[in-house]
């Protein structure tokens, strides 16, 4: 990874002072060298030797300087905040930004939302106004965005103007950029650091040469394997992609669909349409404006439902089948929404716990022998799904591996086995949807268990549905096997553009 910290854009990101830094003073001698130890040091010194301490004491500094980064404002590439203070709260100013350094894209609905425009610099008509919308709210403007039609001139146009762009200016501009090193920024860093100037700049420097030779060499592979699929689908006489009029078509169908900002300026709605590169602050180039719907709280898109922007989204599903009366009946026991405009930033996770009875703790754990480990797993026998992201939490109601599937009393107790139809996990509701089954009863023979997968459903604007299954445990397992484990944690990448440089070297941190 290049040392990119402190060439491109000043202080670039904190994340990369350490990781790319020590990865990048390894091919030039290690941090001893550019802390300019004296070499010599026999290959079997301990962490006690003077030569090792001081090494520790530069990683020390480059830790401590990178937390200081990461503190800064503008420091996270998404920090819409940081942004409108860097543009002074300025309207015009924002208006400008919006309009110059986010790259339009013909795509169909909210998909980024606000952050993921200002950290890939790229974006659709509602995303672009999202985020003109959060910088001028940033300033404390009382602006609103809205919806309306943009006639098929006007469709095209904007379309033209994304098949003329230059893609290095969108989410790849991280990559693409080349800016000359800034030697200033060297300097201080390595004075903040106690590193040696020179040495320094050489592993920049050597970094750079490493990035680009990596990157033609990427560019000659895929070349040589353009040539040969060009070859093969010449030779099948199968022709590739659409005529450029198809395209266009296609794309000014969703470019219709237009949303841009009104901020109120001497008790007016003014119009701000950061979409078209020639556009001017008052400039209406939709027409039939209507206010999107209102967020709720913590969201900067409403839900889903008439007036609202829609959204790119994927469901998360917890399937439960079981059969009675040779009838099979799945249920979905946990069904979480999760958008796209907010899942990368709000990272999510699936779960599978027991909750009857509870797992032993850590230090009991460490404690028993692998015979008892196994039997306290074996005997556990119910279970919760949830699925989390951000400060939300979705959880399904508890099952067992038999077929029975459970309330939850009000006051947090499991209660009696309750019929499987109508489980179906909520926002903060799946505790407590369906209660009623008492105080902890009797159980009743319930279903035989069949089979539990999970279905993950990616829901993209104007397509189909694309569903991945996955099954966790079938009943022919269980017969076969004996007691199975079902607790599982995953965590959920739902990504809906691509990971620029600044964003990688700062999750790196």
């Amino acid at each position: 990874m290049p040392f990119a910290i402190v060439s491109r854009r000043g202080r670039r990101m904190a994340a990369a002072l350490l990781f790319a830094l020590v990865a990048g003073l390894s091919a030039v001698g290690g941090v001893e060298r550019c802390a300019a130890q004296p070499a010599g040091a026999g290959a079997g010194e301990g962490l006690a030797s003077p030569r090792v301490q001081k090494a520790l004491a530069v990683l020390d500094r480059l830790r401590l300087i990178t937390e200081q980064e990461l503190r800064q404002p503008g420091a996270c590439p998404w920090d819409v905040a940081a942004k409108a203070a860097e543009l002074n709260y300025d309207v015009d100013r924002a208006f400008a930004f919006v309009r110059d350094e986010v790259r339009y894209e013909p795509y169909a609905g909210v998909l980024r939302g606000s952050r993921g425009a200002l950290l890939c610099r790229s974006a659709n008509a509602a995303d672009k106004a999202l985020l003109l919308r959060a910088l001028l709210e940033s300033g404390g403007q009382r602006c609103r965005v809205v919806t309306g039609t943009l006639p098929d001139d006007k469709a095209r146009a904007l379309v033209a103007q994304f098949l003329a762009s230059d893609p290095a200016k969108g989410p790849l501009a991280a990559f693409a950029a080349d800016a000359p090193l800034d030697e200033q920024a060297v300097q201080r860093y390595a004075q903040r650091a106690g590193l040696d100037p020179a040495l320094v700049k050489e592993s920049e420097l050597r970094d750079r040469d490493e990035a680009r030779e990596l990157q033609r060499a990427v560019s000659q592979a895929a070349a040589r394997e353009t040539e040969w699929l060009l070859s093969r689908l010449a030779q099948a006489n199968t022709p590739l992609g659409r005529p450029l009029e198809q395209l266009t078509a296609e794309l000014a169908a969703r470019a219709k669909e237009h949303a841009w900002v009104q901020v109120e300026r001497d008790g007016k709605w003014a119009d701000l349409d950061p979409s078209f590169a020639d556009a001017k602050p008052g400039d209406a180039i939709g027409s039939g404006a209507a206010p999107a719907a209102a967020a709720k709280p913590g969201d900067e898109v409403a839900g889903d439902g008439a007036g609202a922007l829609q959204r790119h989204r994927t469901r998360v599903k917890l399937l439960y089948t079981t059969e009675e009366g040779g009838k099979s009946n799945e249920q979905a026991l946990l069904d979480a929404t999760l958008y796209a405009d907010r899942s990368f930033f709000d990272p999510a996770s699936f779960s599978i716990v027991p909750v009857e009875p509870q797992l032993p703790g850590y230090a009991q754990a460490a404690a028993m022998k692998p015979e008892q480990l196994q039997a306290a797993l074996a005997g556990l026998k119910k279970f919760q799904a949830s699925v989390r992201s951000g400060g939300e939490s979705y959880s399904s109601r508890p099952f067992d591996l038999d077929g029975h599937v459970f309330d939850v009393s009000p006051d947090g107790r499991i209660a009696g086995a309750a019929s499987v139809g109508g489980a179906t996990g909520g926002l903060f509701g799946g505790l407590g949807g369906g209660l009623g089954g008492g105080g902890g009863g009797q159980e009743k023979a319930g279903p035989k268990f069949v089979e539990m997968s999970v279905e993950l459903s990616i829901e993209s604007l104007g397509q189909p549905p694309r569903v991945q299954r996955r099954v966790l445990l079938t009943a022919a397992q269980r017969a076969k096997s004996g007691p199975l484990c079902v607790i599982r944690e995953w965590d959920l990448l739902v990504q809906g553009f691509p990971i620029t440089g600044d964003a990688a070297q700062y999750a790196a941190a």
